[in-house]
């Protein structure tokens, strides 16, 4: 049975041990590393508009490390520049439930699911493991019939707030298990008015942040940046390259220590 995502109590405020410290490190190191190599890559979507969650490629890499035997599981784990599993999925848990938010009007929402091929039968553990540290959903579906399309992307249509329609054209025979993460966020900007955007592909009116601002601002080498505010607790980081290097030369080569540069 297909359900929505697994309902969950989120906290204003959480505490990491100090091994939980090290993973969080790792983590954010992981998502820059990942985010670098998909801007490096020859997809012709790369050097147009496009849009990546290092958060969700952490999380459902974590959740496949909970299927794995131990070398595999620790192959895994030194990947993500972590110490231990255990860690790992403490972690996962209280990111799943501190970073969900909807405060005045800036709604950020996170949710997982795995989705497992009729051939074969997850272990009780692994569906407790998913369920408490991922409140995930362990579905059995036929990954032959056309249907199995139809059902991830309706739940990923159901858990993004009809933003992604579908996020799967189609799936092998063989697949054994699918796992996926949808971050959903939804923020006002303070003050915005129409305003036309020159796109890669064509011109488009929307709405554009207007507004004298206090902005925390901070620059290197090759960048600056500020923090823009939106309604409620979120902010946005922007950076922009300086003169002689390129959007895509930035993202390839941005890392996590000029991001807590630029959020500090």
């Amino acid at each position: 049975v297909q359900g929505p995502a697994v309902k969950y109590e989120t906290v204003p405020t959480f505490d990491l041990s100090r091994s939980e410290a090290s993973s969080n490190d790792g983590l954010n190191s992981f998502g820059m590393k990942f985010f670098n190599e998909v801007s490096k890559s020859d997809n012709p979507l790369i050097g147009h508009n496009f849009s990546i969650s290092p958060t969700s490629m952490s999380l459902c890499v974590s959740m496949i490390a909970n299927a794995c035997d131990k070398s595999t599981e620790q192959s895994i784990v030194d990947l993500m520049d972590c110490e231990n599993l255990e860690d790992v999925n403490s972690l996962s848990k209280k990111i799943m439930q501190f970073l969900p938010d909807k405060i005045n009007k800036s709604v950020l929402s996170l949710a997982n699911s795995v989705w497992h091929s009729t051939d074969y039968l997850p272990s009780d553990d692994f569906r407790t493991r998913m369920a408490n540290y991922y409140f995930s959903d362990v579905v059995g579906v036929d990954f032959s019939s056309p249907d199995a399309v139809v059902r991830l992307n309706d739940w990923c249509r159901e858990n993004t707030n009809g933003l992604i329609n579908k996020a799967f054209d189609t799936l092998y025979d063989n697949t054994i298990i699918v796992c996926i993460n949808t971050l959903y966020f939804m923020g006002d900007a303070k003050q915005t008015r129409k305003q036309i955007f020159h796109g890669v592909v064509e011109d488009a009116d929307v709405d554009m942040m207007h507004g004298d601002f206090n902005l925390r601002y901070c620059e290197s080498e090759n960048w600056e940046s500020v923090i823009i505010p939106y309604e409620g607790s979120n902010n946005m980081i922007v950076f922009m390259p300086k003169d002689g290097t390129t959007i895509k030369d930035l993202s390839a080569s941005i890392s996590d220590d000029d991001v807590k540069a630029a959020a500090e």
